[in-house]
């Protein structure tokens, strides 16, 4: 849904479309011009911004086409959202599908390339999602991803803790 947009004035909106050639082969162009008032309309309405959106504002509509931002980039929030945003800085295709790169952490990924920090942790190489996190900061018995060891700190392992089923940061076998 279009945002509302406190902004006052007119805007001249352009469109052209090319239809269907007539019967001699000649392609038939219209050219539409009319005026689109922008903001509010004097008597307190507020009127629909049609962008375009900063970043971080929700650019969804039209399956998130990137002229709609000021960045020129719009793309999924993070992997399993259906939600497209104005990126900050540029897209990670991954699927055919947008998705904004710089993630935090925390964040869910399908891809190292989408996290801020580079590392994208428990990802199976992009089979999977995993989380943006910060490579060696897990500290012992902090959660980590499917056995994934490059998550903890300095010699911890990412294994399975028998006791809940989860994995976690340890100490490895025999050290």
């Amino acid at each position: 849904m279009p945002k509302k947009c406190p902004l006052r004035g007119w805007i001249l909106h352009v469109s052209l479309k090319s239809f269907a050639k007539v019967s001699f082969n000649i392609p038939l162009i219209t050219l539409t011009l009319f005026l689109i008032h922008r903001g509010s309309n004097g008597l307190g309405a507020e009127g629909i911004c049609l962008g375009p959106y900063e970043v971080g504002e929700d650019c969804s509509e039209g399956d998130g086409e990137d002229d709609q931002c000021i960045s020129k980039r719009c793309g999924l929030e993070s992997a399993g959202s259906d939600k497209y945003v104005c990126c900050a800085g540029d897209t990670v295709d991954h699927g055919f599908i947008d998705y904004c790169n710089g993630m935090e952490d925390g964040v869910s990924c399908w891809l190292d390339s989408m996290c801020k920090n580079g590392y994208c942790g428990g990802n199976a190489g992009g089979l999977r999602k995993g989380k943006c996190i910060t490579e060696g900061s897990v500290e012992e018995r902090g959660a980590c991803h499917n056995g994934d060891d490059d998550m903890c700190q300095g010699d911890l392992a990412c294994a399975l803790d028998q006791v809940d089923g989860n994995y976690i940061c340890c100490s490895k076998y025999g050290e």
